[in-house]
């Protein structure tokens, strides 16, 4: 599934939302409030839902997910929890303050690193096996406040 990206925003100057690809859009209205919303991605090389699924039934079977993996395989996901965002203007002046939980992951493994959770290490006996792997994760609130001022009728003066 595919949404609607963000830089689209840019296209409907009238919409709340596109005033964090732009501080300058500002809808008409003199009070805005914006209700808690999320939005997430996840992204994975190793396998997909096909491969958690036998032909022969729907019985999830992580062991022909592993088969299907390369060597080295990549997840990453993000998540967002807006939690409020508050807009008003008055005259040539507008005001606008948000707050946001935002989450960001990256994983670059290797097939050994499933195999061995999964199926154990019976089949490295005598081997010497990579499970290394890369983890970087980090989160963090995203508060923003904003001050914009009309200077001509086409054209605003933003601070954020």
């Amino acid at each position: 599934m595919k949404a609607q990206p963000a830089t689209a925003l840019n296209l409907m100057p009238s919409t709340w939302q596109s005033n964090r690809t732009n501080p300058a859009f500002f809808p008409h209205n003199s009070l805005i409030i914006g209700l808690p919303s999320m939005a997430g991605s996840f992204f994975s090389t190793a396998a997909t839902w096909n491969d958690f699924l036998n032909d022969d039934d729907t019985q999830i079977t992580l062991d022909d997910a592993i088969e299907v993996m390369e060597e080295n395989n990549i997840l990453r996901t993000n998540f967002g929890l807006e939690t409020f965002s508050v807009g008003w203007q008055k005259n040539d002046l507008q005001w606008s303050l948000h707050h946001a939980l935002k989450a960001d992951a990256f994983l670059d493994y290797p097939k050994t690193l499933p195999q061995i959770i999964w199926q154990g290490n019976e089949s490295f006996i005598g081997q010497t096996v990579n499970i290394s792997h890369d983890l970087q994760a980090f989160s963090y609130h995203e508060i923003a406040l904003g001050l914009g001022k009309k200077l001509i009728h086409t054209s605003m003066l933003v601070l954020k």
